[in-house]
């Protein structure tokens, strides 16, 4: 799968400080894009733990999508294998869903444990699959039909987080 990428920025030119989507290339240096964006007035926004959580709790189960890969900042194997387990049984019992986010709370709270990356995707009736993932660094990559819905929704679930609603 070919995705799309951008990074979340605050731009503080803004008198609210508004979360903006900007496309990034990994063609381009990452230092020198965040350099770039940093002189127009963008700070960069780190993905916390429980702003990844909102994020999924939003694409999960207002858009019905699904987890289908985490990727933790340290690698520890017990874990992911926890973390493995708890996604087989969401997606085949959407009751677990509360479950895998206790888990993820559990980790970064207790446990210092954070989410370097989640991948999420969704099933329509027309056979697209939208296919996105979410990292800390607030770098998203969503398939390009699905760019700039997703990434606005992302956008401002981000938004609401940092203003504290």
């Amino acid at each position: 799968m070919v995705f799309s990428k951008a990074k979340l920025f605050k731009n503080n030119q803004s008198s609210h400080g508004t979360v903006c989507v900007v496309p990034y290339n990994d063609n381009i240096e990452y230092y020198t894009f965040l350099k770039q964006q940093r002189e127009v007035g963008n700070k960069q926004i780190i993905i916390t733990s429980d702003i990844m959580i909102n994020i999924i709790r939003k694409v999960c189960l207002e858009r019905k999508f699904h987890i289908y890969k985490i990727v933790l900042a340290e690698e520890d194997s017990e874990i992911e294998y926890e973390l493995d387990k708890l996604i087989t049984q969401v997606q085949n019992n959407a009751a677990y869903f509360g479950d895998l986010i206790e888990k993820i709370q559990f980790l970064s709270e207790q446990s210092s444990i954070d989410l370097a990356r989640v991948y999420m995707k969704g099933h329509f009736s027309n056979g697209f699959t939208p296919n996105l993932y979410v990292q800390a660094n607030g770098i998203l990559g969503v398939n390009s039909e699905s760019f700039d819905e997703l990434t606005q929704e992302i956008s401002t679930v981000v938004e609401r987080c940092l203003a504290g609603w």
